[in-house]
This record gives C-alpha cells, structure tokens and sequence, in this order.
C-alpha cells in the first residue's frame, strides 16, 4: 500500500512520496481487517491519498491478495483528512493469561464471588477448558500427544511445564501444525509472501495472529450471530444455537450482575453471616447485565457493529480446504468474544507472564 500527502483533488501515480513505503500489514481473521501501522507522525490538516495496489502478476510478492491467493483486481484508493487535535488512537489491546474477576452475583457472595462460567476471561481461561488442555478433539489418542505432535495439545510441553510452558514452546519454536498445507519442509513455518495460505503455518504466530493455525482452528467452530439469519454466512450455521437454552445459551447472563467494586466503595456492611445485602432496603448498584442479555465482549471490535458486514458466500468453505480437520473446540461452538480475546492476545505477543 502506499499513503501520499497530496493537495484535495490531486493525485500521485507514483510512490516516491509514499508514506511509510515498504511497512507489513497485520490480518485480524476475527475482524476481517488488515491493518497498516504508521511509522511517523502525519502533518495536520492534510489530505491524504491511500492507495492499495493490486500484484502485477502471479509471481508479483507486493500487493492485497485473500488468503486462497486471489488477487486485488485492480489498485483501489481512497482519502482522508487529518485535524489539527489529538488522534482517536485505539485502546491498546493488551491481553494476557490473568484471570479477572469482573462480574459478581447479588445477593450471595456479591463482593468475592467467581466469575460466571461462561465467561471467558483470558486466553488462558479458555485453552485451560478447550480441548487443547488433553481432551480427545482429534480422535483416539490425541490425549497423549505433545505441543510439537500432531494434534494441538497445549497442557504440557513434553518437560512437565504445563500449559505455559507449552504456549512458550510453540510460540518461541515456531512450531508447525500439521493439519496445514505443506510444503518442502512441514516442519519450518513458511513466511514468504507467495506461498499457499495455510503451508506450514505456526500454531501461534506471536505478533501476527493472521498467520496463527490456533486461530483459524477457533473461527471454525465460531457460532453464527444473533438473532440468527439463515440468509448470512457463518462458520456454524446452525439455527438453534440462538434458541433458549442453545448454543449461545453460555454466552448469556444466567442472572442479573452489576458493578461489584461500588459495594466496598459504598461502605456496605456484609450481613451477620458474612453475605452482602440483598436488594431490598440497599442503594441500587451498576447493572452490568441482566439475566437472558448476551454478555458484553472483554474486548470491543475493531468494526463497529453498524459497519459490519457478513463475510461472502463460500469463505468458510475456502478455509475448510485450506485448514483441514474440524474446529475446536470439537463438538462446540466457539463465540465471538473468546476468538477476539485470542486474536487480540496473539497480536499482543502472546504472552505468558506469570501474573498474580
């Protein structure tokens, strides 16, 4: 891509001007985005021409491609303007393997009660009860393999580490999966801008979770949105998981919660048995969620949900062939909110800090 200061109804053909020439984009499979990072500061009050050109010929590495090798058909450009204030930046996208204790029940055990289950609060959280941690998602056996076999097993590192050792190993070994395409070598991860999406592909590509197999394995198993439209692409086209008591059902409040930090900060005495108050007679408390309402994501997406659009006809087809086996977690279905906290994890680092 290229991105030219340019005066309002001129245009560059050439990218001697460009901007940043030369910088790698980031994918968000969740998000279906690719991100450009800008190295340097951008004038103000300037417009700016972008400019995503498509490759010139098949063996051309520059240029948008999909992920089945497709090219741009032709470059495509567009503008935008700077201000003159403070830039809108993102919120960092910082997520760790910490378990946080957000939400909390009322009446009982308001101020020290768990997480609800169906909440996932780390990437941790979620390997920890997928069946990346020893269950049987790859048929017979798969419970004994390690994180450089055959199947995703992340509960040990063939050391007695444990799960973050395993995550360790993978990420700092780059080490292949093998439900991908392969190429010369299965076992070294290809990076080269014209190989096959999916040859030798990293089980977790730290820094870039477009290139991350444990990704691609989640989204897979993603559910469709709700309320269901039949008529809308999705991974899972499955009907029932909006229904009461479906698919979905883990991923909604199974009671009201609220905000559990304006108890302390109210003063509230616990009752003699060392419960918080019930709601009778108590100041009203931050609704975080009511019972039925889908539960509010860690993390919020980079495309806001009017702006969102299906993905077309026949993608999660594209990928089957590309990354073969069955999603995880087999046999479940995975939500939004868990694969945007691993796709965020992954672009953080992934990261696997011993954390209080």
């Amino acid at each position: 891509m290229c991105l030219q200061a340019a005066t309002v109804g001129g245009e560059s053909t050439g990218t001697d001007q460009c901007v940043g020439a030369g910088f790698a984009p980031q994918y968000d499979p969740v998000d279906r985005v690719a991100t450009w990072i800008i190295r340097g500061i951008l004038q103000e009050r300037t417009r700016y021409n972008v400019r995503l050109f498509a490759p010139k010929d098949a063996q051309d590495p520059n240029g948008v491609r999909a992920f089945d090798g497709a090219p741009l058909e032709k470059e495509f450009t567009f503008a935008f303007t700077t201000g003159n204030g403070k830039p809108p930046f993102e919120l960092p996208r910082v997520f760790g393997f910490c378990d946080v204790k957000r939400l909390c029940p009322l009446p009982d055990g308001a101020c020290d009660g768990p997480m609800p289950g169906a909440v996932t609060s780390s990437p941790y959280e979620f390997l920890t009860h997928s069946c990346t941690s020893g269950g049987r998602c790859h048929g017979a056996g798969s419970d004994t393999r390690g994180p450089s076999g055959s199947t995703l097993r992340l509960d040990d590192d063939g050391a007695g580490g444990g799960i973050v050792a395993a995550v360790r190993h993978l990420v700092d070994h780059a080490v292949v999966a093998s439900e991908t395409a392969t190429g010369a070598d299965p076992t070294a991860p290809s990076r080269n801008a014209l190989a096959p999406f999916g040859r030798n592909m990293p089980y977790i590509d730290a820094n870039d979770p477009g290139n991350s197999f444990l990704l691609y394995k989640l989204i897979l198993a993603m559910a469709p949105r709700c309320p269901f439209d039949p008529n809308e692409e999705s991974a899972t086209h499955d009907a029932s998981a909006c229904a009461p008591g479906g698919g979905s059902a883990r991923w909604t409040y199974a009671q009201d919660f609220y905000d559990c930090r304006s108890v302390a900060e109210a003063g509230v005495a616990r009752d003699p048995l060392g419960n918080c108050p019930s709601d009778g007679g108590f100041p009203p408390l931050p609704k975080i969620g009511s019972k039925g309402d889908l539960i509010a994501p860690l993390l919020e997406p980079r495309v806001p949900a009017d702006a969102w659009q299906p993905p077309a006809r026949g993608e999660y087809d594209r990928l089957r062939m590309r990354i073969r086996g069955s999603g995880m977690p087999e046999g479940g279905m995975v939500s939004r909110t868990e694969a945007l906290a691993i796709s965020a994890w992954i672009a953080d680092g992934a990261r696997v800090e011993s954390c209080p």
